[in-house]
């Protein structure tokens, strides 16, 4: 995948209205995109690191031109999962806890071999093991570390963006678990005193504005 502002800035709409279909708040998809069909966890499967989060949609998949299109939000509790994340092993290759996230979602969404998928936070991490057993193309904003070094070659081609002062992108700790695609940085309002901010939605779409 190649990465562009108004590619980018399209994701992040989508991913805004999977975390608004979640909420059951009103949302709008960018023109010409097929109604959203919801992404949801199966039923009676909370993984432990949604035990603050059970909202039961996790992303949407939707249509333009015969393209399809997955987007996947992240948790509204960052804090908390963030410090269940790094106590979690590998399984063998990939973090447990995401590994289980996906496996409670991956009933409700068909991939298509050429998936454009996307995902923010926590979301980034799902949207990652969807591409990895499934194909496609990959863009996450604020993803952490899912796997170690043999799964991240298996995000060769992807592409990762990061929020100047996003902590999360940090998170779980190397040298164990990796990062792989490509890495695009950009310069969104956050602060080292102020992490929270820098990973916001917002601040990841005020970040690809300002970039060139």
């Amino acid at each position: 995948m190649q990465y562009s502002k108004p590619f980018a800035l399209l994701l992040l709409d989508l991913i805004d209205a999977a975390y608004a279909l979640s909420l059951g708040q009103p949302y709008t998809l960018p023109s010409g995109f097929s109604p959203a069909a919801p992404i949801r966890l199966a039923p009676g499967a909370v993984p432990e690191l949604l035990e603050h989060d059970a909202l039961s949609v996790w992303g949407l998949s939707t249509e333009f031109a015969g393209q399809q299109y997955i987007a996947f939000r992240g948790t509204k509790n960052a804090a908390e999962w963030l410090a269940d994340l790094i106590a979690l092993p590998l399984r063998p290759h990939s973090h447990f806890g995401f590994h289980a996230i996906y496996q409670a979602v991956r009933a409700s969404v068909d991939v298509t071999p050429d998936a454009i998928i996307a995902g923010h936070s926590l979301g980034g991490a799902i949207a990652s093991l969807c591409f990895a057993n499934g194909g496609g193309q990959l863009m996450t904003f604020g993803g952490p570390r899912v796997g170690d070094a043999r799964f991240s070659r298996t995000l060769a081609g992807t592409v990762r963006v990061v929020n100047d002062y996003d902590i999360v992108p940090q998170l779980p700790p190397p040298p164990i678990f990796q990062h792989g695609g490509t890495l695009v940085q950009v310069n969104g309002p956050g602060s080292l005193w102020n992490a929270p901010l820098a990973h916001h939605v917002t601040s990841y779409r005020a970040g690809i504005l300002a970039g060139e």
